[in-house]
């Protein structure tokens, strides 16, 4: 699906929802949108559905853990993330007096960046990105791997 208003116009829904994970924030925010608005906002949350569905491929970050990694531990006004598995626990190593905020969604990543980093556009774009790339995503962001990356492609149309 293209985005037929505002500042994304022409650029396909997959970009956005990896490319500016603020102005995703914006629309899923919205609560009287528009008839086209409200269609955005339905495709945005049907590919969140899809992003939150990928596991992540990254290894645990705890010593001696050979399991992939289910979510990632921020703390407060950071989004660098560690990443942890279900067995692993993340506040062990926590040498601060603030714990870390789990994150194991797109929209947990979104209210940590809106909640403890001022709503940052570039904190947005950093955590996102790194929870794409956990989960698969090639480096940088254009239409093709936005597509491949919420599977969208057909496997015969698929560059080896």
């Amino acid at each position: 699906m293209r985005i037929d208003i505002g500042r994304h116009n022409g650029k396909s829904v997959e970009l956005v929802v990896l490319e500016d994970p603020s102005y995703v924030k914006w629309v899923l925010d919205q609560v009287n949108p528009s008839r086209r608005l409200l269609l955005l906002k339905g495709e945005m949350l049907r590919l969140i559905t899809i992003f939150d569905e990928k596991p992540v491929v990254t290894r645990c970050t705890s010593p001696n853990c050979n399991n992939n990694a289910t979510r990632a531990s921020v703390y407060r006004g950071n989004v660098v993330p560690s990443w942890w598995c279900e067995t692993c626990n993340p506040f062990q190593r926590s040498v601060f007096e603030d714990r870390p905020q789990i994150i194991s969604t797109y929209k947990n990543a979104l209210t940590h960046v809106a909640y403890f980093c001022r709503r940052r556009k570039s904190d947005y774009e950093y955590l996102i990105y790194a929870f794409a790339q956990a989960k698969g995503l090639t480096s940088g962001i254009n239409e093709a791997q936005a597509q491949e990356f919420f599977c969208l492609v057909p496997p015969e149309n698929k560059f080896i």
